[in-house]
């Protein structure tokens, strides 16, 4: 069995053959992260996900039809990229960090960022129109909140 000082031998020896070799790692893709995408030296899109290669796959693939899943990724699908950039985090900060860049770059395919915070109630007469409406309907049909 071999001792940890050749394990780790080894392990940089074929670190250094593979950088001789003009290969680079790009295992931190598949963590999770936000990402850039450029279109030269613009960045078009800014994006977060619990698996970055993932998402970003989904931009290269996308199509304008809808998935199996249903789902239907944002308007950037299908837009042309032609660079990358990615910053591995943590998952509890995703949210702010792609935030806080989209409000530094201002990407052109990111939707405005509403602004954190409570959600702006209705209008009191659009909740009276709301509620005369569901009085209307009886008790037996009402949907289950």
């Amino acid at each position: 069995m071999e001792d940890i000082s050749g394990l780790v031998r080894r392990h940089i020896e074929f670190k250094e053959k593979m950088a001789q070799d003009g290969w680079i790692n790009c295992g931190q893709i598949m963590l999770p992260g936000v990402y850039f995408l450029l279109c030269g030296t613009e960045v078009i899109y800014i994006g977060k996900s619990d698996c970055m290669l993932v998402r970003i796959y989904s931009h290269v693939t996308a199509s304008n039809s809808k998935r199996k899943s249903g789902i239907r990724y944002s308007a950037v699908a299908g837009v042309k990229f032609d660079g990358l950039r990615i910053m591995p985090l943590a998952k509890d900060r995703l949210a702010d960090v792609e935030r806080e860049m989209i409000r530094k770059y201002r990407p052109k395919y990111n939707q405005r960022m509403k602004p954190a915070g409570p959600k702006q109630s209705l209008p009191p007469s659009i909740v009276a129109r709301i509620m005369e409406q569901r009085a209307m309907i009886p008790q037996g049909f009402r949907r289950r909140a």
